[in-house]
């Protein structure tokens, strides 16, 4: 009885020990497949451009730039590779105009481009094959931007451009809530005013006698 007895200790310590194994196995086990989380940063939002010619054969080489309208110092640009394709990385939230650019070719831009994060931006150009025409040909000038004061954006500013000799305008536009202004007219010098609700915010002469892209020329005067 007393050998009987020993030997049914000895089971029952065994398979305690074994349990207890077991059950420390199952533990580090579950231990195992819990995931380790890590941080990672948070990107900013990147603005990508698709350049193609005709029947969307890919461009490269051509300079893709970006600028903030509402401060034209902030600016950024890249380079199409082989596939028509660049990127601008790590771009604050903001309004930019983005053009595409390369010789030969007539250059393409979009305004405004709004980038809220964490949103990215795809855009895709096509750029005509730039013509060689003889005779003459009718130019333009385009007197775009943002008008800016000190609480932001100059919201329903009139912008009016007279022949400095006359009374009537040649042309005006009024800027909207972002204070954006597009205006298309002929190359010459212009008598500018801008007013808002009646009150007259600036007067004065504008040259814009050569053809060609006005960005930002316009300001309201510091009072």
């Amino acid at each position: 009885m007393a050998r009987a007895s020993e030997i049914s200790m000895f089971e029952r310590i065994a398979s305690l020990d074994y349990m207890m194994d077991e059950s420390s196995i199952m533990r580090a086990l579950r231990l195992a497949m819990i995931p380790i989380l890590t941080l990672t940063p948070a990107w900013a939002s990147s603005i990508c451009a698709t350049v193609t010619v005709h029947e969307n054969y890919p461009l490269p080489r051509v300079q893709v730039k970006v600028v903030s309208m509402l401060e034209p110092s902030i600016h950024f640009a890249a380079t199409t590779d082989d596939r028509g394709t660049a990127c601008v990385d790590h771009l604050p939230e903001g309004t930019y105009s983005v053009e595409a650019s390369r010789g030969g070719f007539v250059n393409s831009m979009y305004y405004p481009v709004r980038v809220l994060f964490p949103r990215n931006k795809s855009l895709y150009f096509r750029l005509p094959i730039g013509e060689v025409t003889e005779g003459p040909i009718l130019q333009e000038v385009e007197l775009s931007g943002t008008l800016a004061e000190a609480g932001g954006a100059a919201e329903g500013v009139k912008i009016c451009l007279f022949d400095p000799g006359g009374g009537n305008p040649v042309v005006c536009t009024v800027t909207n809530d972002l204070g954006q202004y597009a205006i298309k007219l002929a190359p010459r010098i212009y008598r500018l005013e801008l007013t808002r609700q009646q009150q007259k915010l600036d007067g004065r002469t504008i040259d814009l006698s050569v053809p060609g892209f006005y960005h930002d020329k316009l300001k309201i005067p510091e009072r």
